[in-house]
């Protein structure tokens, strides 16, 4: 399958392959499946990079990857909530148990959150 090209980056997507009305229910080795064709079967360019942008946890789909495809990195991306937050140490923890290097975390929203914080 070829992937989509935009502004001179390949992607792909399960989320392409689904109508905006249809909601896909996987059990992991279902998803992880569906993770490794999508990555098997896309015709990609040369890459310098595959950025791949996960569901958040330490679930299939983070194993199947770090155990498959050789990771050399992880910039891991949260939000501010405590409970995102947490979600975010348990992956970096998954990460080191996977030897694979976490290059650098990213708090999304954060002006957000703490405009939230300050308002009456």
């Amino acid at each position: 399958m070829a992937p989509i090209m935009a502004h001179g980056l390949a992607t792909n997507s399960i989320g392409y392959l689904v109508t905006d009305d249809n909601a896909m229910v996987w059990r992991g080795p279902m998803a992880s499946k569906a993770l490794m064709q999508l990555l098997q079967d896309t015709l990609w360019p040369d890459l310098d990079y595959l950025v791949l942008d996960m569901p958040p946890g330490t679930g299939d789909i983070q194993l199947t990857l770090s155990q498959n495809i050789p990771v050399t990195g992880a910039l891991v991306v949260t939000t501010p909530q405590d409970i995102a937050l947490l979600d975010a140490a348990k992956g970096i923890v998954m990460f080191e148990k996977v030897h694979v290097p976490v290059l650098g975390i990213v708090r999304e929203h954060e002006r957000a959150y703490l405009q939230q914080l300050r308002s009456p």
